[in-house]
């Protein structure tokens, strides 16, 4: 795990290849104990042979998360590599044009850097442009991580004087490594390959090139193709010809061809100032259509019941009078906040991630909801307007490492009186299967406490304990099954009232 910066979350991209790794080693020590020597050669064998596969099949996706296809009804996305290329790119611009369709450009630094007019004129076209290194060195997967970042740091800088940055990278070759994913995170991009490839080897293979992508097309599908010139430059016309014959093709099969960012449902490139955006809220904006969904499905469905009937059960203590003002932090899609504006007189909601406010901020709008704020912003950067009455963070304070700090600023928000109302996961032999899970699928780290560890920090913010208990998967007896979530009500000692109406009380 790489140390936290700030209030930023712990990078952990822990492969999926990694704990298969560590069972096969597992089971080839239990084979040469239990059964014949040789059969550790086995499981032995196979992680040898899936460590050297995976780097040139990274839709298996055993390195890192990969984007390949998207969920689209009626659509597919059709992206070029390689250019921008003076000979191809520009007849290509009219070809899609006069054919109203839109690609996505994964761009080399380097020819952007050569023809700047040229990828100024794919954005002037509507064409979405993501980052595919800056030298497109075939062997840039046999670098260090240092030159990993380098190139692709090169090529954001060489698309920063157009005001865009690309939110998503694919690989030269298509090929990736085991140091990739961490550099992705620190860069703030996502891996995107396809689902159907041309296999033009770089448009050295032209004739066919339509009828190889047709076959089998479905919807949802991203179509990977090259701008770059054909060999010596003979061949255009046959490759605009097979790229027209493609678009014939899935308008005769009844396919849009949509913008690659919405066959996939996330921005391919944004404005440069959205730099820095970080990957949690990246994860969570590409989450936010189904994030509720997702919350209700079978593994996740009896721990937020819990979470739920703990909350509400509280709830009319803390906030008796409709009087209160209210934070909440990591509001999300609004799991709680509904309930919380029926029973405050405001509420601000704090979240990182603007996608997630916008579904919320839709249920309030349909709900006819009271007063509400949102506020795109993380906790310690957010400009926040105290005291408040009552401060609420459900399931929100595992990202953040520092768990002293995070109680200090909020207890720091409340005035004499306010409450402190949080649940978050405990430290626990379930919740590192949890936890483990999670960096394999966002690549950071859920940070969980101890009944302890919670106590001395609300303690050390100031503030006075009211209740401090777990629930969910609890079985007595049993290490390590002492309930998968705590709950905290701490109490800002004062006289209550600051913050507006009368103290909330328990």
């Amino acid at each position: 795990m790489s140390p936290a910066r700030g209030d930023g979350p712990r990078l952990c991209p822990l492969a999926p290849l990694d704990l298969l790794g560590l069972g096969l080693l597992q089971a080839a020590a239990l084979l040469g104990w239990l059964a014949p020597a040789w059969t550790a050669a086995l499981p032995l064998g196979l992680l040898l042979l899936l460590s050297g596969l995976a780097p040139f099949f990274p839709r298996w996706r055993l390195l890192l998360p990969v984007l390949d296809r998207g969920h689209s009804p009626d659509a597919v996305a059709l992206t070029f590599d390689d250019g921008p290329d003076p000979l191809t790119t520009p007849r290509l611009l009219e070809l899609l044009a006069r054919r109203g369709a839109r690609a996505a450009f994964f761009v080399v630094g380097a020819r952007v850097r050569a023809h700047p007019a040229l990828a100024r004129a794919l954005l002037d076209g509507g064409h979405e442009l993501g980052n595919h290194s800056d030298e497109h060195d075939p062997l840039l997967m046999l670098r260090g991580r240092a030159r990993l970042g380098r190139s692709l740091q090169g090529c954001q800088a060489a698309l920063a004087p157009l005001g865009v940055r690309p939110a998503l990278f694919r690989p030269p070759a298509w090929v990736v490594n085991p140091r990739l994913w961490r550099v992705l995170l620190e860069a703030d991009l996502a891996c995107a390959v396809a689902s159907r490839r041309a296999l033009d080897f770089g448009n050295r293979r032209l004739r066919g090139l339509s009828a190889r992508l047709l076959a089998g097309v479905r919807p949802g599908d991203v179509l990977a193709l090259h701008d770059r010139a054909p060999p010596g430059g003979r061949g255009l016309e046959l490759w605009l010809a097979e790229v027209e014959r493609l678009l014939d093709g899935l308008a005769a099969r009844g396919l849009r061809v949509a913008a690659l960012s919405e066959v996939l449902g996330r921005p391919v490139h944004e404005p440069l100032a959205a730099a820095g955006a970080g990957p949690v809220r990246r994860f969570y904006d590409a989450l936010a259509p189904s994030y509720d969904a997702e919350q209700a499905a079978r593994g996740q469905r009896g721990l937020r019941r819990a979470e739920r009937a703990a909350v509400l059960a509280r709830l009319p203590g803390l906030l008796p009078t409709g009087q209160a003002r209210v934070l909440e932090v990591g509001a999300g899609t609004g799991r709680f906040t509904l309930e919380l504006l029926r029973r405050a007189r405001e509420v601000v909601a704090l979240d990182p991630s603007p996608a997630m406010l916008a579904e919320l901020e839709a249920k309030a709008r349909a709900a006819g909801a009271g007063r509400l704020t949102t506020l795109c912003a993380g906790l310690h950067g957010a400009e926040l307007a105290g005291p408040f009455d009552l401060v609420a963070a459900y399931s929100a304070l595992e990202y953040l490492p520092d768990l002293q700090a995070a109680l200090a600023r909020l207890a720091g928000l409340l005035g004499p009186g306010g409450r402190l109302h949080l649940t978050t996961a405990q430290r626990s032999l379930p919740r590192l299967f949890t936890q483990l899970g999670n960096a394999m699928r966002q690549g950071v780290w859920l940070h969980a406490r101890g009944r302890g560890q919670l106590g001395r920090a609300a303690r050390a913010a100031g503030l006075e304990l009211e209740r401090l208990d777990a629930f969910g998967l609890r079985v007595p007896g049993l290490p390590g099954f002492g309930g998968l979530m705590l709950e905290l009500v701490a109490r800002k000692p004062g006289p209550p009232g600051s913050a507006g109406g009368r103290g909330p009380g328990v």
